[in-house]
């Protein structure tokens, strides 16, 4: 995004997932040890997509780990099926609950090529 004083530094504003990450309607699991052993990307959640993991693992006594494991195994099965589309959607258990996901690999701008891969609900934009 350009901004509006052409003469304020830098050009470009912030990659605006840095600031939902930052504001916390992203969540950055990155660094998670599975999601790493999955995906060679960025990887974020939604914060509601957050909240079910953690409330299933509280109620159901699944680790965190254990249901990244089964979301990006099944995102692994449909990007398989699809090929090379930017967008996956697809069902995973969380805890008792069959839900409904959708996995995005982002390019970044034309200026900066980096790829990363945010995961939300179907339906959440």
């Amino acid at each position: 995004m350009i901004m509006n004083n052409l003469y304020d530094q830098p050009l470009y504003s912030p990659d605006p997932r840095q600031q939902d990450i930052a504001d916390g309607a992203l969540i950055d699991l990155s660094q998670n040890e599975t999601i790493r052993e999955f995906w060679k990307y960025p990887f974020a959640c939604s914060k509601a997509v957050w909240e079910c993991i953690e409330t299933a693992s509280y109620e159901n006594r699944i680790t965190i780990n254990e249901m990244l494991d089964s979301i990006s195994t099944w995102a692994e099965r449909k990007i398989a099926e699809r090929g090379d589309a930017d967008v996956a959607t697809f069902h995973a258990m969380i805890g008792a609950r069959l839900l409904h996901f959708k996995l995005q690999l982002d390019h970044g701008d034309e200026h900066e090529c980096k790829r990363v891969l945010t995961l939300t609900f179907v339906g959440d934009d």
